[in-house]
Formats: structure tokens, sequence, C-alpha cells
């Protein structure tokens, strides 16, 4: 049996975005530790960067620590906020570990094509209360997406929700370096977008708990239809990108004339003209009182017209750099990373580049 810090391993540990993980048992209570291949803890004193690596370490793990105790504080005891039991480093890495759930989970098209309209929205108000408590002590998720809300069944039938994996979350306008593994790119912000594209600490002093609700928007658009808002015209790109670059969405107009106001205003470039949760709350339950039935056919599509941004440099889009070339190597530069390719191109990309196309294990060490 291998032990790690006091915890039974039990089994071998997988990869995941950003490290590994395994399941494992202490005190015959099962839990789930992760381990994180950044940051990484120096252990060579005489490097002449020791100092700034260490105090870059020691800055995530105090940091990481705030946010657990801060989780803590506002979980409540209903679980529906699953929240980190312990934190803490061995050798040069740094693991943090939360009780294990049932992770099986209804997806966006099941909870879609459910029959009964009021039981979708008491889920999303439901979603929307854990996500406020966060909120309220300024913690942004930074990686809401259905995979991090479990949707199942309770006892009495009821439909229950589960927020996990806090390892992206941060303090608004304390967002971490893009390099640092970053949330998802199909629920990324406007604003989020920018700044992993763009890294600055004046643009990572404008994102708030406002780019949670911009992910929700997709979320409930997702859970009530069974698709993302998109656009026909850029059927490849995130929805960030089309609302960044000025174009248009298409939601289902399916939809309540209620659900659609909600949708576009939690759906606005400007984060300061989306609604907090306390007001997404307050819209669900006036939608509530007038329940409109979903169809579930192939409804016609209703615009909405966002806003047009500044200008701003065209985000990367994963899908279109390397084409058939097959990749060489894969270096770190600062906080980029640069791909040859065997034909001798290159390009620079940000580390959620490496993320999205699952490329960590090919970095060069």
């Amino acid at each position: 049996m291998v032990e790690l810090n006091g915890y039974t391993l039990d089994g071998n540990w997988e990869p995941s975005p950003n490290g590994q993980w395994v399941f494992a048992t202490k005190d015959r209570n099962k839990y789930f530790i992760k381990t994180f291949r950044y940051p990484r803890y120096p252990n060579d004193t005489t490097s002449r960067i020791y100092a700034q690596r260490k105090k870059a370490c020691d800055d995530w793990e105090k940091n990481q620590k705030l946010l657990i105790s801060k989780l803590r504080s506002v979980a409540g005891p209903s679980g529906n906020v699953v929240v980190p039991v312990d934190l803490f480093r061995e050798g040069v890495s740094f693991y943090k570990v939360t009780l294990r759930v049932n992770t099986s989970t209804l997806s966006p098209k099941e909870i879609a094509m459910l029959p009964e309209e009021k039981e979708k929205l008491l889920l999303l108000k439901t979603m929307v209360g854990s996500i406020g408590a966060l909120h309220r002590v300024q913690i942004v998720h930074g990686d809401l997406k259905p995979e991090n809300i479990l949707i199942s069944r309770s006892e009495s039938g009821n439909l229950i929700s589960k927020i996990i994996d806090f390892d992206d979350s941060y303090f608004e306008k304390k967002i971490p370096k893009a390099e640092m593994a970053i949330g998802t790119p199909n629920y990324y912000s406007p604003e989020l977008g920018k700044y992993v594209n763009e890294e600055s600490e004046t643009l990572g002093e404008k994102i708030t708990c406002k780019s949670d609700i911009f992910a929700l928007g997709i979320i409930f658009h997702e859970y009530l239809t069974g698709n993302k808002p998109t656009n026909p015209k850029f059927p490849e790109e995130y929805t960030y990108c089309i609302v960044g670059n000025g174009s248009e969405l298409m939601l289902d107009s399916s939809l309540s004339s209620g659900m659609i106001a909600l949708l576009k205003r939690m759906l606005h470039i400007d984060p300061v003209e989306r609604p907090d949760c306390g007001e997404v709350l307050v819209r669900l339950k006036e939608i509530e009182k007038n329940p409109v039935r979903l169809r579930h056919t192939s409804p016609a599509k209703k615009r909405v017209v966002v806003k047009p941004t500044l200008h701003r440099r065209p985000p990367i889009n994963p899908t279109a750099v390397s084409g058939t070339d097959e990749i060489k190597r894969i270096t770190r530069i600062s906080n980029n990373f640069k791909i040859e390719y065997e034909s001798g191109k290159f390009v620079t990309v940000p580390y959620i580049y490496i993320k999205a196309n699952k490329l960590e294990d090919r970095v060069e060490k």
C-alpha cells in the first residue's frame, strides 16, 4: 500500500489537466487527491531564481489556503458546495484533497428533455444560490461548466446540484497568471478570454464574479435547450470569441421572453451590465410565475445582438494553428510556449492553448 501524508492510495494516478489525480482512504473515509503540474516548489537552492520561484509557490499556497478557509465559511451543511478539506506539499509537488463524491451526473441534454419546466427552474435557482454564496466572499469559481456541476436526484426525487473543482478559483480582481490552468475556454467570459490571450495586470484587475455569470448564462441555455448559444457563421468559435468580437449570439426562441431577456443580460459583453446572483435569482422566480413549456423539436432561433467591443487582438483558435503539420517539440518561453513543427514553422501560444489541446506531456522539461 502506498501512503501519502497519511492517505492510503486506492489505485494508480490518473492524468488530468495540469496534473494527476487518485482516490485514497484515511480513517475509513474516501477522498479524491489531485496533484498539480504547476506550481512546482524549487529544490535547487543554488539557482539564481530560487528565491523568486520559492516566493511564487509560497504565495500560491497561502492564497489557496485562504480560498479554502473562505469556502468553508460559506459552504454550509447542505453539501451543495464540495470544499477541499486539505492542502499540503510533499517534495516539489502540491496536493489538494476533497471528500470523494458520486460524480455521476445528468447531461445538459438529459436535463433539457425533462418534461417539467418548474423542476428545471428549481435546479437553476439552487445552482445560483450556491454560486452566490461564493460571490458574497468575492470568490470567482473560474471554471463553471456542466462537468463541475454534478446533477443528480435526491431520495425524495428532487434534482440536486453539487458545485465541485475549485482548482481554478480566485478572489475577484486577483486572478492568477495566465500561464496557470485557468478554466475552460468553452465557458470563458469575454474579459477572461482577453486576459488569457493578452495577460496584463490591468486586465486582471477588471475580472470579477461577473465572469462566472457569463459562464452561467451558457450553462442555463444548455440545461434548458440542450445546446450552447452560438452563431452559425462561426460554428467553431467559443462563445466568448463571438461576443468579444461584436458578433451575434443565437438564443433558442422556444425559451420564454423572460428567460431570453435574462440570458441576454447574463451574456452581455460588459460585465457591469450583467446581473449578480441575487438578481438572477429574483428573475428566475419571476419567470417561474409565468412558465413556458419548451418545445423539443427544431425551433426557430432568435437573435441576440451584442454590443460591439473595442478593437482587440483576435483570440487564438486552437483548431486553426497546426493543421496537419506534426509537432516536433514544445518549449516554455517565459509565460508562453513555443511549438515547433516538422516543417520548420513555429508558433508561440499561451498555456491555455497547451491545456485545451492536451499537450502538457509534450512540453520539454
